[in-house]
């Protein structure tokens, strides 16, 4: 039983990974971010600054360094 529990683990995590992605699409007029089931816009014209950051609550990103 200890077996299934531990291939069950590793399979689901692997699942939520490819499930739960995070994709990026630059339009004419609007940045859209998607991830997972979610989609959120935002207009090109809304930005007004862009300021680097290694806080993992700013924003959905898969370059954070945790180092």
């Amino acid at each position: 039983m200890a077996f299934i529990s531990f291939l069950a683990v590793p399979i689901a995590l692997l699942l939520l990974v490819l499930f739960f992605n995070i994709k990026y699409t630059l339009t004419d007029d609007a940045l859209l971010v998607k991830n997972g089931f979610f989609t959120q816009s935002t207009q090109l014209e809304d930005i007004t600054h862009i300021n680097p950051t290694n806080s993992m609550l700013s924003a959905p990103a898969l370059s954070f360094e945790l180092c």
